[in-house]
């Protein structure tokens, strides 16, 4: 049986052509033999095949390099963008403070040090933070980088009228002060542990740039043309490319290759494709389907890193209808998670039930908390008023149980996944109509909460302080509209001590009072399977990060 005869017909399907679907690839699991690894590992041809090694002795200079994308970023602006593909982008544009390695540790990038308790950095008291600032950074544009730069980036972001995607730990800051050229000293108004992953991740704005100009409407969020980063912006042609060349005069070793072509191209077969005849070099996040395709493929090795990221449905929880939690709950004992996993992810993965990421030292396994119970839902929803219509569907006062989920359209993988939540969510009397949009669009929608439910995934950093973005009622990125004052304060308290045992208290008790309320219907953690072409070196995967761009300047072309 091909791959192509185990995919589910185009649009809605019935559930009797889902089970039917469900049974045939359950009978193939092709993929049962390419378990997820514990750590990152290159797989190539046979499974434990390291990549060639490249002839050269060390970096050389030169070359293009081509990433395929399925989606297209939604602004340039390491604060602005909502989506993976702008913060892959960005990051080779802008550097941040400090970056996170593999193993969680932050390393200096704009910073000369990691501010710490040792070297005077961190205040005994954990109130203030001192960042010094290296001293040999200048702007694309050859103007000096200092750090009236951080404070303009810090006091334009925290600005309620900028349409910022994170603030994590802006709410902490009192102060931030220039007290020279190179250092930035930050005051905070309650001791905090965790201050570090505030600038670990984004990039920091040149003020000279942005000072006179409206930070949600500027056209350098699309063409950021003055960076501190390893390549300079070129050009973005909608729909086609993003186009960056490499800094000569980039501040630290590193930043080798000539040009870096972003392409988009908004379908999963069409990259596969582009795999198999070489056209490109790099395509992050490989479908599930797709893997085994790609581990034959001899110039390419395949690297699976278990991610601090999950896919699972986004709720409104303060929709008319999902606003009762009863129905959220009946939703997930309708979901089948290893059907999904066993099927369309071909037991790559594993259902996941917590709003924190596997990988995580916090994590609580909470799988089991909503197993699949068709009978068990359709109790909660007669708990709650909902009746069985004579079409299936149910109706409470008149009103039909009818549901509308946003999905991010042009990935097979996805569309199949919500296919078969579609059709299990009829069996329990839902009717669920599935909105194919694009990545923006999507966004959009979950900024202003003008969406019911949606299905995508969110990555988090490697500190548990990274789940205050989604659940903090205060936070920009508060999508879920889920308002609970215990939760808020679990959220505060862990970041204002150091000591774990204290910390993964907190954290598991966040955990079991959220999974309680049903917030979302979690399907599977996230493995990141990248596909990268053997010429490529230098390329080390992390869980830690939202991408594997984190050392994009290290990244250089063997001779082939």
């Amino acid at each position: 049986m091909s791959i192509e005869q185990n995919k589910p017909p185009s649009g809605k399907i019935s559930r009797r052509s889902f089970l039917q679907w469900t049974g045939m690839s359950a009978g193939a699991v092709f993929l049962a033999a390419c378990a997820p690894a514990a750590a990152p590992s290159p797989t190539t041809g046979d499974a434990a095949t390291p990549a060639p090694a490249a002839e050269s002795s060390g970096p050389v200079v030169g070359g293009e390099l081509t990433i395929g994308s399925i989606q297209e970023p939604d602004s340039l602006n390491p604060w602005l963008t909502g989506l993976t593909v702008g913060l892959e982008v960005e990051a080779m544009i802008y550097d941040s403070l400090t970056r996170v390695d593999p193993n969680g540790d932050h390393i200096p990038f704009l910073a000369a040090e990691v501010p710490t308790l040792e070297n005077g950095g961190i205040s005994e008291d954990l109130l203030t933070y001192t960042y010094k600032l290296r001293e040999d950074v200048t702007w694309h544009d050859g103007t000096p980088f200092t750090a009236a730069d951080v404070v303009f980036t810090f006091e334009s972001i925290a600005n309620p009228e900028v349409n910022a995607r994170s603030r994590t730990g802006f709410n902490l800051i009192a102060a931030a002060e220039a007290t020279d050229d190179h250092t930035v000293l930050f005051t905070l108004n309650e001791p905090s542990a965790v201050f570090l992953e505030t600038w670990g991740y984004r990039g920091i704005l040149p003020k000279h740039v942005f000072e006179n100009e409206d930070m949600n409407t500027s056209n350098f969020n699309r063409e950021p043309t003055v960076g501190t980063g390893p390549y300079k912006f070129v050009e973005w042609v909608s729909g086609d490319r993003v186009v960056v060349e490499r800094n000569p005069d980039y501040y630290q070793e590193g930043g080798y290759i000539d040009r870096i072509v972003y392409r988009i191209i908004p379908s999963s077969d069409t990259l596969l494709t582009m795999l198999e005849t070489g056209e490109i070099d790099i395509r992050f996040s490989v479908t599930a389907e797709q893997v085994p395709i790609v581990q034959d493929l001899a110039d390419y090795t395949l690297f699976a890193t278990p991610a601090h990221a999950y896919f699972h449905f986004t709720i409104n929880n303060t929709d008319p209808i999902l606003g009762d939690v009863r129905v959220r709950q009946a939703l997930t004992h309708g979901l089948n998670k290893q059907v999904i996993t066993d099927t369309v992810l071909g037991g790559l993965v594993e259902p996941h039930g917590s709003p924190v990421a596997q990988p995580s030292w916090v994590y609580v396994d909470h799988s089991d908390r909503y197993p699949f119970d068709p009978e068990q839902a359709a109790a909660l929803l007669e708990e709650a008023g909902w009746t069985l219509g004579d079409d299936g569907i149910r109706t409470k006062d008149g009103e039909r149980l009818s549901l509308e989920l946003l999905n991010i359209a042009g990935d097979s993988e996805r569309l199949q996944i919500v296919q078969i939540a579609q059709a299990l969510w009829e069996d329990i009397g839902v009717e669920v109509n599935i909105s194919q949009v694009d990545a923006p669009t999507f966004v959009n929608a979950m900024t202003t909460q003008t969406y019911q439910f949606a299905y995508g995934f969110w990555g988090f950093s490697v500190d548990p302080s990274g789940y205050n973005e989604r659940w903090l009622s205060s936070s920009a990125g508060h999508w879920l509209n889920y308002d609970n004052p215990e939760v808020d304060q679990l959220l505060i308290d862990g970041l204002k001590t150091a000591d774990r045992d204290a910390r993964r208290a907190i954290y598991e008790q966040f955990q079991e009072t959220v999974v309680e309320d049903a917030t979302n219907i979690y399907v599977y953690n996230r493995v990141f399977f990248d596909a990268v072409k053997n010429r490529v070196q230098g390329f080390v995967p992390s869980a830690s990060n939202s991408t594997n761009m984190w050392n994009v300047h290290e990244w250089w072309l063997a001779n082939e």
